[in-house]
């Protein structure tokens, strides 16, 4: 999802004004969480979860009419599986692992990075 919302970053952005508002309060956002004591973190970070979707989203609806006539089944499927993918990854990290709160060090753990 994020690689199709950086693709969105650079092709949706000219377009469309309310992308630029999108990228501009993820920028904004970053810019101050970096230069606070302990503000990267994944908790905080939640609230760009939105502005990545929707970046993502219309970066693939700008990707379907590549597939001419199987345009509206591309949409479909790619975001069914961005759906499933995320709710697999929900599944893992709060159901199998029990995790309470998202921080790095349990999420890590849970995708067995960390031992």
């Amino acid at each position: 999802m994020l690689i199709l919302a950086i693709g969105g970053v650079f092709s949706q952005v000219r377009g469309h004004r309310a992308y630029v508002y999108l990228v501009a309060f993820v920028g904004f956002n970053y810019a101050i969480m970096c230069n606070i004591r302990y503000g990267m973190n994944l908790l905080y970070a939640s609230i760009w979860d939105l502005p990545l979707r929707a970046l993502a989203s219309a970066q693939v609806g700008a990707i379907a009419p590549r597939f001419g006539r199987w345009q509206n089944v591309t949409v479909v499927t790619a975001i069914a599986a961005l759906c499933a993918y995320d709710l697999r990854q929900y599944s893992l990290f709060f159901v199998d692992n029990k995790l309470y709160e998202d921080v790095t060090g349990g999420l890590l753990w849970s995708v067995k990075i960390l031992k």
